[in-house]
């Protein structure tokens, strides 16, 4: 992960010292400084995950993929692809969080709300 992947209130981990680190100014810093001495990585976006701790819900399900939005944020979908695997947006792979947090602000112009 490389620093221009991030913007201030990410979420990443840090394996080193575990859990979940919010990105500031002093990470960025870190990062754009020492590389990746400290190993920061992403946290992996998982269905578990997004539906726990956002406001995303299954909008359609079938036997190829699993479709989530918020519903008044239509254009801000997500698709999960049975066989790869693998979360997508508008044809992009999604692997980590901060891709999702990106995305949501990218299209919308504000934070994705996640929940504690």
């Amino acid at each position: 992960m490389t620093v221009n992947e991030l913007r201030i209130g990410n979420l990443i981990k840090q394996p080193t010292l575990g859990g979940t680190l919010t990105v500031d100014w002093m990470i960025i810093e870190i990062i754009s400084k020492l590389g990746d001495y400290y190993a920061y990585e992403p946290i992996p976006l998982t269905e578990d995950w997004l539906l726990k701790r956002t406001e995303y819900k299954l909008h359609h399900e079938d036997s190829a993929m699993k479709i989530f939005r918020i519903d008044e944020h239509e254009n801000v979908f997500i698709v999960f692809h049975k066989e790869s695997g693998e979360f997508r947006s508008w044809g992009h792979p999604l692997i980590g969080i901060h891709e999702l947090q990106n995305l949501f602000y990218a299209m919308e112009r504000k934070e994705l709300e996640i929940k504690q």
